[in-house]
């Protein structure tokens, strides 16, 4: 024969507290960290209720500047990093500032351009000339390492015939 698990048996037993009455146990039951006046009741009863534990003084100041401490020290890299980011910015914004100005300086009209064909012949025949005069070779190899150390931007200025 198998045993049944005995089941405890339970007695209620009711009590008459005025507002005050309540409202302070209900005070302590919160301070002793219990969700509900019943669950300190009855840990009160079984011997489990203690006083509330008492903090020493200035503990709490103590640890709230420690644990603010630690923020900082956790979040100062990525306001750094957040402080960089906000000066390239600046930066990147004064450099387009900058070259709208000098758009805007720039004068406006473009100037009318030949035929592609036109410009390849004189082009051609240019080349052609300083080729059999001996010049573009050397100057072709000095330019081209010229060009190479210059930075796209004015790479792109170059008209590219030369290179």
């Amino acid at each position: 024969m198998s045993q049944q698990p005995r089941v405890q048996k339970t007695t209620v037993i009711r009590v008459e507290l005025t507002d005050q009455q309540y409202e302070a146990l209900s005070k302590r039951a919160k301070e002793a960290g219990y969700s509900s006046v019943e669950a300190f009741v009855e840990a009160a009863i079984s011997g489990a209720a203690a006083a509330p534990v008492q903090l020493p003084e200035g503990l709490e100041e103590r640890l709230t500047k420690r644990v603010e401490r630690i923020i900082q020290d956790v979040l100062n890299p990525f306001t750094q990093k957040v402080d960089e980011l906000a000066r390239r910015l600046a930066q990147v914004q004064e450099d387009v500032e900058f070259l709208k100005e000098a758009l805007r300086q720039r004068p406006q009209e473009r100037p009318v351009q030949r035929p592609q064909a036109e410009r390849t012949a004189e082009q051609s025949a240019a080349i052609e000339r300083l080729r059999r005069q001996g010049v573009l070779g050397p100057l072709r190899q000095g330019l081209v390492l010229l060009v190479g150390q210059l930075n796209p931007y004015h790479r792109g200025l170059l008209n590219p015939w030369l290179l």
